[in-house]
């Protein structure tokens, strides 16, 4: 008579399973329905209720930087002519998190993408009114109204051509410009005759 023995289930501790963090697909920038600039209101997570400007998207983590929400505090050392201290910093929150305000309801509303193709146009339109709600303008900062310091290059130097490139080595490059050939021997003075030949 043979005898089947069951094999012997043990739970693994808990300390001994592998947990792997699973991550988040990516959102393509181009479906990315907040911008920087857009007043938001947290409604998922411990800052529940809170408003603020988006300061900056942080895209291939899909998370956002809001104003005054998820605040926290940093020492920065003194060094140089930085006198150091404490700092508030937003650290960045879900996507997912935040729903954009309503102009003029002033309830957060969940929106969708309108893209023209043919004008290259991209707006947001609310899903319950359609309301179209457009991206707001980035203020780009104007290179020209700042101010060259005492230590800063100026452009018409940097814009300056100085190296003209050559397909001769650097060494035998030297050596020309000292009035050498290539093995190092001086070059003979070419009579009117020879600079009329053809070479």
């Amino acid at each position: 008579m043979v005898y089947k023995f069951k094999p012997l289930k043990i739970p693994l501790l808990p300390w001994l399973k592998r947990h792997r963090k699973m991550r988040e697909a990516v959102i393509p920038r181009e479906s990315w329905k907040l911008s920087v600039g857009d007043e938001v209101e947290v409604i998922q997570g411990p800052y529940l209720g809170k408003r603020g400007k988006i300061i900056e998207n942080i895209y291939n983590e899909n998370k956002v930087r809001v104003k005054g929400v998820s605040l926290t505090v940093r020492r920065i050392p003194a060094a140089g002519g930085n006198p150091g201290g404490l700092f508030e910093n937003e650290r960045p929150i879900r996507y997912s998190d935040v729903a954009l305000i309503h102009p003029i309801k002033n309830v957060p509303v969940r929106v969708r993408l309108i893209v023209d193709k043919k004008k290259d146009i991209r707006t947001r339109a609310t899903l319950d009114t359609g309301h179209e709600i457009p991206f707001p303008k980035i203020v780009e900062k104007k290179l020209d109204k700042i101010q060259a310091g005492p230590k800063d290059t100026p452009a018409a130097v940097v814009l300056e051509k100085t190296y003209i490139p050559s397909l001769v080595k650097p060494d035998h490059q030297i050596l020309f410009s000292l009035g050498l050939d290539i093995e190092g021997k001086p070059f003979r003075n070419l009579n009117k005759e020879d600079s009329r030949r053809k070479i």
